[in-house]
């Protein structure tokens, strides 16, 4: 288990959406207080419970995530995949395939291009959704996810979730399983 802790590092909480609050992703949330973390933590909403991000949980594979605090490298990492809907502009077919949010701080567009991010998902093979908030954003697809085996990002801005909810609750409970049966003896 990770012995990673918040500090005072708060980036999630301007970066991520909170529905129960009316937080837009992108704005500060108004229960943060500087240096101290959340005023409501004891009643946060139960997406706030629930989220965490992949530099907290600290570990890949059993060994140590080589990322930075996300307030040091301006991005978050959702710990769980999402999915996305992606079309082949050849056949027209639409695939379902697991992405990687990383939620980069507008001020700081270029932060998903730290070299220890693009290592990780290379090295996992995922694609990541790289947003800035609820509604721009680009998919980043990995050497290893491409043909070429070269980096490609689809310029697509729209990432909203339209009728992808259901798909993306059965996609967070897949990998739920999936942790569960891993750690199982």
């Amino acid at each position: 288990m990770s012995e990673r802790h918040c500090g005072s590092c708060t980036l999630c909480c301007k970066l991520i959406p909170v529905e129960e609050l009316h937080k837009a992703a992108g704005q500060r949330c108004q229960h943060v207080r500087a240096g101290k973390g959340c005023s409501i933590y004891a009643r946060r909403p139960i997406s706030c419970r629930e989220w965490s991000c992949l530099w907290l949980k600290g570990t890949e594979d059993g060994g140590p995530l080589p990322l930075s605090r996300p307030d040091h490298v301006h991005y978050v990492i959702d710990e769980v995949p999402d999915i996305v809907r992606v079309r082949d502009n050849n056949t027209g077919e639409v695939h379902q395939i697991d992405v990687m949010q990383v939620w980069c701080d507008p001020k700081y567009p270029d932060a998903w291009q730290d070299p220890a991010l693009l290592d990780m998902l290379e090295r996992v093979g995922i694609v990541a959704l790289v947003r800035y908030d609820s509604e721009k954003g680009f998919g980043l697809f990995p050497p290893s996810r491409s043909s070429d085996h070269k980096w490609h990002r689809s310029d697509s801005t729209n990432t909203t979730s339209g009728n992808l909810d259901a798909a993306r609750r059965e996609a967070r409970f897949a990998f739920w399983r999936r942790q569960i049966s891993a750690s199982s003896p």
